[in-house]
């Protein structure tokens, strides 16, 4: 496919022929996401390094995804699916161009055409718009810890990302400065914009994100745009006001929004469950704890409304009884609460159903075909996170960020 853009600024060509001048790539084994360090002068420039050295994972997952290649690309060029493509694009121009113009880079750096790489963002909300919608694996899941009265203070966010198997061994760590400004870390899949999965900044805000199956809106923006959009926010308040205030989205999200502690304010965590007709926020209260997956447990996401606030207790319950997600938090209501690091891999590294596993072990067959990619254990008051490949329950670091520097 024909780069898009043959005039492209000086400093991104440095990406292509030296590498080592700008994105920095560690390696890594099988089954452990490489790191990229980016040193951009544009959001384009950054974009176009990730592409460029990332050029070969991204293409090698867009050909092997067999959805990609046969529904939504077709869909995407067909007489029905190019004008919903088209108003998603033009809606993410007025709103985030920015990260229209990373995405372009990405598409330019590896090679593929533009319209390729923003399909590939829109994955799961022309997913939903197809006739026989296709069964995604319904990923992720997150447990959440805040106990300040305790001797020390706990403050943990943890967080399985989870993923069909074809998107093993296609995601990367990208760690991204752009101009003077502040530097974001995020889990990244081949080929699509920071973060649909989890991410953090030099502000010590940060989150994980689990997908929520939520009727698509065709006058909304895509969900990728609004994670992308929350690594570049300077607090929690400003964090939490950007994804629960940007309406209409186009398809359901849940984060847990974060911030480490310092010296003048102690480590919070805030629960947002978005839908096209709303959203639900819930700053999560000292000495609680709170495991979510993919299901609504407190906004109706059809009509407008929510449910009663959630005030503590198990078992957790689904609003939209999906599935999946019931077989994990009826899994995790079941196990001990956790109070420490410990105490959270011992749930989230859980396999006890196997049809619908807690950690969905990879090539190792469940009920809606879904494997554990990775896993993130957030220490708020430590101001670390540490991704774990493997089992979670095995504490095996794969790298460990400072969050906050």
């Amino acid at each position: 496919v024909p780069v898009r853009n043959p005039t492209m600024p000086r400093v991104a060509w440095c990406a292509l022929f030296i590498l080592g001048a700008c994105a920095q790539i560690s390696a890594s084994p099988s089954g452990k996401p490489p790191i990229l360090a980016v040193n951009a002068t544009s959001h384009y420039d950054a974009g176009f390094q990730i592409g460029t050295a990332m050029k070969d994972m991204i293409v090698e997952r867009f050909a092997q995804d067999h959805n990609f290649q046969t529904r939504l690309l077709p869909f995407a060029a067909s007489e029905q699916g190019a004008p919903v493509v088209e108003g998603f694009l033009s809606r993410a121009k007025a709103s985030f161009p920015q990260y229209v113009e990373e995405l372009q880079g990405t598409a330019d750096g590896a090679g593929l055409s533009f319209e390729s790489v923003f399909v590939m963002n829109l994955r799961e909300e022309i997913n939903a718009l197809l006739d026989k919608p296709f069964k995604e694996p319904l990923s992720c899941s997150d447990y959440s810890v805040l106990m300040l009265d305790s001797s020390p203070p706990v403050a943990l966010v943890s967080h399985n990302e989870d993923g069909s198997d074809i998107s093993n061994n296609h995601t990367y760590m990208l760690e991204v400065v752009i101009g003077q400004g502040h530097t974001f870390t995020a889990y990244s899949y081949a080929g699509e914009i920071p973060s649909g999965a989890f991410g953090w900044n030099t502000f010590g805000v940060g989150f994980t994100l689990n997908y929520l199956q939520a009727p698509t809106l065709l006058g909304g923006i895509g969900r990728n745009f609004i994670s992308r959009w929350l690594l570049d926010a300077s607090s929690l308040e400003e964090a939490v006001g950007r994804a629960s205030s940007y309406q209409p989205q186009a398809t359901g999200h849940n984060f847990q929004i974060f911030s480490i502690g310092t010296s003048s304010s102690p480590p919070a965590i805030v629960n947002i469950e978005l839908a096209p007709t709303g959203a639900h926020v819930m700053p999560l209260r000292s000495n609680a704890t709170l495991f979510h997956a993919n299901c609504y447990m407190f906004l109706n996401p059809t009509p407008r409304g929510a449910v009663p606030s959630y005030t503590g207790e198990q078992p957790w319950k689904c609003i939209d009884n999906e599935i999946d997600s019931v077989g994990r938090m009826a899994r995790a209501s079941e196990l001990p609460v956790p109070h420490d690091v410990a105490g959270v891999v011992a749930v989230l590294g859980d396999t006890e159903n196997k049809d619908y596993p807690i950690y969905a072990e990879p090539g190792v067959p469940n009920a809606d075909g879904r494997a554990t990619l990775n896993s993130v254990v957030i220490d708020l008051v430590q101001g670390t996170a540490s991704v774990l490949y493997g089992n979670p329950k095995l504490l095996q670091v794969y790298h460990k960020f400072d969050i906050g520097k």
